[in-house]
């Protein structure tokens, strides 16, 4: 599942989302993982790195993130730049061979305030 918000293209739509499935390919292929009893992944795609901020249920300053829970990945993405960004990817697939947690810690904002929360995690 996609979810673009801002002024992606319906070019620019069919590009991300065909990079994402070749890169879907190539780590399902490299780890050996067979996704397909596994959930859908969404992706969650935003013109604006502060609509990814806002839209990030972490609020994280990060350009992407995997949140496993959701099987989802929230990415600013630039249309300059390349589409392809397997690292966040990598993870929801890797997720499969660890064992989830909860993660106790300090996430920084962008507004530059510090938020201590609770994680869901994995060791991916």
């Amino acid at each position: 599942m996609y979810n673009f918000q801002g002024d992606f293209s319906q070019e620019e739509k069919s590009l991300f989302q065909k990079i994402q499935l070749e890169n879907l390919d190539k780590i399902c292929h490299y780890l050996q993982v067979n996704l397909n009893n596994s959930p859908q992944i969404k992706y969650y795609v935003f013109n604006t790195r502060q609509g990814k901020i806002d839209a990030d249920p972490n609020h994280s300053v990060s350009k992407a993130v995997a949140r496993y829970n959701e099987n989802a990945i929230y990415r600013f993405w630039d249309k300059i730049e390349d589409p392809s960004f397997p690292h966040e990817l990598t993870h929801l697939i890797a997720h499969h061979f660890s064992t989830p947690y909860r993660l106790h810690t300090e996430v920084d904002q962008a507004n530059g305030e510090k938020l201590i929360i609770d994680i869901d995690m994995v060791s991916t």
